[in-house]
């Protein structure tokens, strides 16, 4: 009786074992490094330029790899390791330029370091908390873009700063994913999964930073125009000595499908160095703030189509996308607009949990009549898209962070008061929500969940949910079961 008990109790132990999921080896995986954006690889032990291969002029790029004691001291350097020679749920897949193991001859080794020169300039990234064991494929990084300094990546982060927000958690996840670049370094630094000290040569920095402007825009009336990069801006004579191209900064505006130049200027406020040059990297500070008249009546600008062209430090002009000033009038056959998160996108919205939603967009309603009278109607789309980025990372599991913010808004919908540009609004608003799967045959799908709420004077008064909708009709769409 006593060995058929303990026959039992061996028969349970494993069949629970089996049944919880089965630790591997973790490690760390990066797949690409880019150097003034262009990518490079490793072949045969050495860094080549995929852009320019055969191109002698090009300065040279070599790696160190360390281990690093508890005390981030660095130890012994290790040889390019093969990720074969470790038991993982799955071996990299596509281009990858290092595994960081997660032992070396039995030895946990969760602290290392890459040590990155280019040229003559140096970038050290030390690498915390490598996973040793894990239940499904090593976590990793899309990208490192080369930037002098000293970085510290702490693959759990502070917990202190760990955003108790969902929506905020799911993006720190992606940007996690994403690795250090332009992007990500901010809200990487800003939770504690990064951290950066910069070299004493800011000149070296500033190389490595591929200028770029971007639009931000909350309003319909005004945007402002934010610069990463070198451009020229208020310098002095002795550091430039060659004739400068005129302007520094243009604004145009389209008018019968041609760009008409509205203002030039040369004054603009410059973050220095020691020596006076120009530049700006990886930081987002206001170029020029410019209004419609609908809403600043000492500005110059009318409403319309713009854009901004500023000049780089290589002397080339660079060119925003368009931008609206104004309200625009909607395309009735196309009137589903895309409604973004405020820091991703115009038109926008903004939401916390306890707040209400706030709308701002360029565009006008449609009057809708229903018998004797006639109703404001926005139509809102909500982008979405499948994202081949989406990975485990340690023991999280991210949500692509506009699926999470969707999951987060879908409940507060119908129970907030809505603004659309600042004012409450009385009408219709219908809120088109996508959602997409893959099916056994491997058919994408995609279905719309239509939200038709009405307002008055910014409260929600009544509301209808259209499941697997027609935005066409707005009527229910049969589709065949799988």
């Amino acid at each position: 009786m006593k060995s058929l008990l303990i026959t039992l109790v061996l028969a349970l132990s494993v069949r629970l074992a089996n049944s919880q999921p089965q630790l591997v080896d973790g490690g760390f995986v990066i797949h690409k490094l880019i150097v003034k954006n262009l990518l490079f690889a490793r072949e045969y032990g050495k860094w080549v330029n995929q852009g320019q291969p055969n191109d002698q002029s090009e300065p040279l790029l070599s790696s160190t790899h360390y281990l690093l004691d508890k005390k981030m001291r660095q130890r012994k350097e290790l040889p390019f390791i093969d990720p074969i020679n470790y038991d993982l749920v799955s071996q990299p897949t596509g281009l990858f330029v290092y595994y960081l193991p997660p032992y070396v001859k039995r030895k946990k080794t969760p602290n290392q370091r890459i040590v990155f020169v280019y040229d003559t300039d140096t970038m050290v990234v030390d690498f915390v908390n490598i996973p040793e064991q894990i239940a499904s494929e090593p976590p990793s990084i899309a990208a490192i873009y080369f930037k002098p300094g000293h970085y510290v990546f702490n693959l759990y982060g502070e917990p202190n700063l760990r955003p108790k927000d969902k929506y905020e958690a799911a993006w720190l996840n992606y940007y996690t994913y994403e690795g250090i670049t332009p992007l990500s370094e901010p809200y990487l630094l800003k939770y504690g999964k990064l951290k950066y000290t910069a070299p004493h040569n800011q000149k070296s920095v500033r190389k490595y930073v591929i200028p770029s402007i971007s639009i931000e825009q909350q309003t319909p009336f005004s945007v402002s125009v934010k610069l990463q990069g070198n451009f020229l801006g208020r310098i002095t004579e002795e550091t430039i000595q060659e004739q400068i191209i005129s302007p520094y900064y243009k604004v145009e505006i389209l008018k019968n499908e041609v760009w008409e130049e509205k203002l030039t200027g040369h004054d603009l406020n410059y973050l220095k160095d020691g020596d006076q040059v120009a530049g700006r990297w990886y930081d987002k500070n206001m170029l020029v703030q410019i209004f419609s008249t609908q809403m600043q009546n000492e500005s110059t600008y009318e409403p319309g189509t713009y854009r901004i062209s500023v000049l780089t430090e290589d002397k080339e002009m660079l060119t925003s996308s368009s931008f609206h000033l104004g309200m625009l009038p909607t395309n009735p056959i196309d009137r589903y607009q895309y409604l973004y998160r405020a820091s991703n996108g115009f038109p926008n919205y903004t939401l916390d949990i306890s707040d209400n939603i706030s709308i701002h967009t360029p565009f006008y309603p449609l009057e809708v009549s229903r018998g004797d009278s006639t109703v404001s109607t926005y139509h809102f789309r909500f982008p979405f898209g499948l994202d081949d980025n989406i990975r485990r990372f340690g023991h999280y599991t991210p949500a692509h962070p506009e699926i999470a913010y969707l999951k987060h808004l879908l409940p507060l919908l119908s129970g907030r008061k809505v603004s659309v540009n600042d004012k409450p609004f009385t009408g219709r608003i219908n809120y088109a929500l996508y959602q997409s799967r893959i099916s056994a045959a491997s058919f994408l799908t995609t279905t719309i969940t239509l939200y038709k709420i009405d307002y008055s004077n910014g409260k929600p008064v009544k509301s209808e949910i259209l499941q697997d909708a027609d935005l066409e009709s707005e009527g229910h769409m049969i589709r065949s079961q799988e």
